[in-house]
């Protein structure tokens, strides 16, 4: 039994054997010195010898890969970037798949070996610092895990806005302007502007323009591109560049001599812009225009201006030139004259008016003929003649010459009425305050008014009779009134038959006596304590009245608010010697009047004309021979007769004579 089962095994082994010397042989045979890779490591190791055969054990291995791939950052994303889908590169030193983590992602997804750019898709405006990559290689080793260096994706352009314009127009050839941004970056310039600051900041940026000239510029633009190469562009407000001046010139100079204490200029500007005055002058008018410009100086006192000046400043801020506005003298109506600048005479003497025989023709110049004219005044446009012996007040404007009549019948009476419906008896004195003229009708013994715009003629004092009361209006008297005169407010008389200066206020017509005692004399004192006799011419500077005391030879002087008098010039006898105050003399000087410097005088029967400053008394001649004629010429070439009246317009001197029945100018 037991030698039958060991049979049965020895059998069982010997298939064994030879089932797998078989499979060895067929091994071999189909690939030979193969080796497999494996992690399997058995040999067979045969006991048995009893049938001689050998068992030869495969050499042929299997070999496994563990290696994982092993990657690295070569080129990281530009950051900041406007680019939405940027490249990244990155090495490996095996080929796999690719797989991302984080916020990134790509078409890419197969690596080489070596470098492997990638475009990143799909990124918004954020920024990115989670996304990772690995590589799996072919045996499913997974690489180290890449993480992609921080990037920002920024799509956004700054905000630009203006914040301060450039002014405009203006004379700043670098002018400043404001911008704000809402992001920082690098400045470009386009158009006509420039400037060396290339840098924004973040909040207002103020850049100086350069190098521009003269013109306009609307094509200047402003770019700013921040770090992302995200660009705006800013257009800057239209403006102008005016470096050019406006040019001023005189179109119409002040009237001179004149009483307009407001007078009208007129200059010509090539730019309209802002005036400013200077010196003396000023005026409420601040706006010039381009063209011609009329401005109304303000209020000015009496005197002379040299000083003036204008200039206009554009909206540029270009300041014009410094025009000096031709000299100017603005003069007072005071004492039936023009006056507050000295004279300057050349002395040359003409013929105005008349034809030098008497009559009572209108006409212009010497066509026009008087009779016996006494007193003169003149508004500075206009002379006003007292034609005594023609019972007349006559007209004659100055620039022409041309004679009328303003009042008066031809007739002696004492009618009131309008122009030639009224009437007069030997009007002598007459003055003018520039609206009315004031006559004193000496036969009359009247002060008469005449409205120059209408003629209408008026008495404003005087009973009509001979007398010496004071009171109002037509309650006073007087006594062949001569000489009168005005300040604008009061009258002041020469009563020639009762030797007093009287005053007359002109609002109310009440009647005062100034000075004089009512008889004749020639003392000096206060008021009615001093005397007069015969008192002929009479003016006043508003402060000062000056008397011809026309028989006493004597030249007086009363302080108008003491009523002190004195005598300035005159030795009290008869005479024709130049001097100063009582050593010169006079020859029964009539009329009188003064520029506010200096009296000039009629020294009627001298037939001369004489000066005297005011301030030191000294007396001159300023024209005629001493002898009666009628010659025209300059200063003592020339010859008067029986010179009476005299005014002054401011430049020149205008005379009456009653022998030659003309009247004369002295320029």
């Amino acid at each position: 039994m037991n030698k039958v089962l060991y049979i049965i095994l020895i059998s069982l082994f010997s298939l064994t054997i030879i089932s797998c010397s078989s499979s060895d042989d067929s091994a071999a045979t189909s690939s030979d010195n193969t080796t497999t890779a494996t992690n399997d490591d058995t040999t067979s190791n045969d006991d048995s010898t009893s049938d001689n055969s050998t068992t030869t054990t495969d050499n042929s291995s299997t070999t496994t890969d563990t290696t994982a791939p092993v990657i690295a950052e070569v080129t990281v994303v530009t950051t900041p970037t406007n680019d939405s889908t940027p490249n990244y590169t990155f090495s490996s030193d095996e080929a796999g798949t690719i797989t991302y983590g984080g916020s990134c992602s790509s078409d890419n997804t197969t690596a080489t070996t070596g470098n492997n750019t990638i475009t990143l898709v799909s990124l918004s405006e954020d920024t990115y610092s989670n996304c990772t990559i690995i590589v799996t290689d072919s045996a499913g080793n997974v690489s180290n895990t890449l993480t992609i260096t921080s990037f920002i994706v920024d799509t956004t352009s700054a905000t630009l806005v203006e914040v301060t314009a450039v002014t405009t127009p203006d004379n700043d050839t670098t002018p400043d302007y404001t911008f704000s941004s809402s992001e920082a970056g690098t400045i470009t310039y386009g158009g006509s502007c420039s400037s060396s600051t290339t840098s924004a900041t973040t909040d207002n940026n103020t850049i100086t323009l350069v190098s521009l000239s003269e013109d306009t510029y609307s094509d200047c633009t402003i770019t700013v591109t921040d770090n992302s190469s995200n660009s705006v562009t800013l257009n800057i407000s239209s403006f102008v560049i005016d470096t050019t001046a406006p040019v001023i010139e005189e179109v119409t100079a002040v009237t001179s001599p004149d009483n307009d204490t407001t007078p009208n200029y007129t200059f010509s500007s090539d730019e309209a812009g802002t005036i400013t005055y200077g010196g003396s002058c000023s005026s409420s008018t601040t706006s010039a225009t381009t063209d011609n410009n009329t401005v109304t100086f303000n209020t000015l006192e009496y005197g002379t201006y040299d000083n003036c000046t204008i200039t206009v400043t554009d909206n540029s801020s270009n300041v014009s030139n410094t025009l000096t506005l031709t000299s100017f003298n603005v003069l007072d109506q005071m004492g039936g004259s023009m006056q507050g600048v000295e004279l300057s005479l050349s002395t040359a003497v003409t013929t105005l008016a008349g034809t030098g025989s008497y009559g009572s023709t209108n006409g212009t110049g010497t066509s026009a003929s008087f009779y016996s004219p006494v007193g003169i005044t003149t508004d500075g446009t206009n002379l006003y003649v007292a034609d005594t012996d023609n019972h007349l007040i006559r007209q004659i404007v100055i620039s022409t010459g041309v004679v009328t009549t303003v009042a008066g019948t031809g007739s002696s009476g004492s009618a009131n009425g309008t122009g030639t419906s009224a009437s007069f008896n030997k009007p002598y004195g007459i003055t003018t305050d520039g609206t009315n003229l004031y006559v004193a009708d000496r036969n009359n013994h009247l002060i008469r008014q005449i409205v120059i715009s209408t003629g209408a003629v008026t008495t404003v004092a005087g009973t009509g009779s001979d007398g010496a009361v004071n009171g109002t209006g037509t309650s006073a008297s007087f006594y062949n009134p001569y000489g009168i005169t005005t300040d604008g407010t009061n009258l002041y008389v020469a009563g020639y038959g009762n030797h007093l200066i009287r005053q007359i206020v002109i609002s109310t017509g009440v009647v005062t006596t100034v000075a004089g005692t009512g008889s004749s004399g020639s003392v000096n004192g206060t008021g009615t304590s001093a005397s007069f006799y015969n008192p002929t011419g009479i003016t006043t500077d508003g402060t000062n009245l000056y008397v011809a005391d026309g028989s006493n030879s004597l030249i007086r002087q009363i302080v108008i608010s003491t009523g002190v008098v004195t005598t300035l010039g005159g030795t009290g006898s008869s005479g024709s010697a130049n001097g100063t105050g009582t050593s010169a003399s006079f020859n029964f000087p009539d009329g009188i009047t003064t520029d506010g410097t200096n009296l000039y005088v009629a020294d009627v029967s001298n037939h001369l004309i004489r000066q005297i400053v005011i301030s030191t008394g000294v007396v001159t001649t300023v024209a005629g021979t001493g002898s009666s004629g009628s010659v025209n010429g300059t200063g003592t070439s020339a010859s008067f007769y029986d010179p009476t009246g005299i005014t002054t317009d401011g430049t020149n001197l205008y005379l009456t004579e009653t022998g030659n029945y003309l009247i004369r100018q002295i320029e």
